[in-house]
């Protein structure tokens, strides 16, 4: 008949230190390897509903065209941004009939669109920006900004890729106060810096699909000067130093709108042309004519980025795919 032994006394049954270490060794192995995919991919995620935010903007920009014929105009004349006139095509409604309804006794246009500010439209927002970017740090101009800007257009010169050629680009003369303001992009005013022009997808004859629209500035960093560049509310258009008898005496900033003249993430420039910015790895999103959006990485050449921004069709076409 077989006897059962039973255990040796003094000898564990858990784990040994050596065990134990191991283990943990082996754990925190997993989490470095974890942690960074894990980064890698939430920052993937909010790039990508970035990009759907802009191209939600310009589904309802070609949808504003297709109604009034022309896209909305970066100021509507009284001090509007581009924004307002989309309004009933972001379900906004009530906020539409709120910047149409008759101004109260004493109350300006510009009050009325600083009210219009202080309700948040989510479109407008990168999911990667912060709080504070998303707060507009200009006085008496309501509480939100927004992370995406109209493009008026290339300012100064830009070289082709094949060195061949030499483009100008016109810009407002003399530069305002708040910086230049490109002649020569979809939401550009005209000479007088009077947006009057009546744009749109026939205006880009370079192309729909070469002629940038929209891009983010969802980080502002800070400009050469050491401070952060001007944020006005969402409904804010422009701003113009005013005359006794003349509202529009002199253009002086473009808060829907900014001109390229520096490069993607540079911190150059200082309320009309600052550079459009993001707090995605390595670049921002830009969205052209056509609705169609892409990640342009920081390190292609500000010429090309110019000649992106130009409407004129006399330029040699750049490929994005080559930089």
């Amino acid at each position: 008949m077989k006897t059962q032994q039973s255990p040796r006394l003094g000898k564990s049954m858990g784990f040994t230190l050596v065990e134990l270490l191991s283990v943990i060794a082996i754990i925190g192995i997993l989490v470095g390897i974890l942690v960074p995919a894990t980064q890698a991919l939430r920052a993937s995620s909010r790039r990508t509903a970035c990009q759907n935010n802009l191209r939600q903007l310009m589904i309802v920009i070609l949808d504003h065209e297709m109604v009034n014929d022309r896209f909305p105009k970066a100021d509507d004349g009284m001090g509007g941004s581009l924004f307002v006139e989309l309004l009933p095509h972001l379900d906004q409604g009530f906020l539409f009939q709120k910047s149409v309804a008759e101004l109260e006794a004493g109350e300006t246009y510009e009050q009325r669109m600083a009210e219009l500010s202080n309700f948040p439209i989510d479109v407008l927002y990168c999911p990667s920006s912060t709080d504070e970017v998303r707060a507009t740090n200009v006085a008496d101009q309501g509480q939100y900004t927004t992370d995406y800007y109209g493009i008026t257009g290339p300012v100064g010169s830009a070289e082709s890729s094949d060195g061949k050629n030499v483009y100008s680009y016109r810009s407002l003369n003399p530069p305002p106060r708040g910086g230049s303001v490109g002649l020569g992009g979809i939401f550009a005013p005209d000479d007088e810096g009077r947006f009057s022009l009546g744009r749109g997808t026939k205006s880009a004859l370079d192309g729909a699909a070469n002629t940038l629209a929209l891009a983010e500035i969802s980080r502002f960093s800070l400009t050469s000067n050491g401070v952060p560049g001007p944020r006005g509310g969402w409904a804010t258009g422009a701003v113009y130093l005013t005359g006794q008898s003349n509202r529009f005496n002199q253009l002086d900033v473009v808060y829907s709108a900014k001109s390229i003249e520096f490069g993607i993430n540079t911190g150059e420039g200082i309320a009309n042309n600052i550079s459009f910015a993001s707090s995605h790895k390595g670049g921002a999103n830009f969205a052209f004519v056509d609705a169609s959006v892409r990640f342009i990485n920081e390190s292609i050449s500000v010429d090309v980025l110019k000649t992106l921004a130009s409407t004129n069709g006399l330029e040699q076409p750049e490929r994005l795919d080559d930089q």
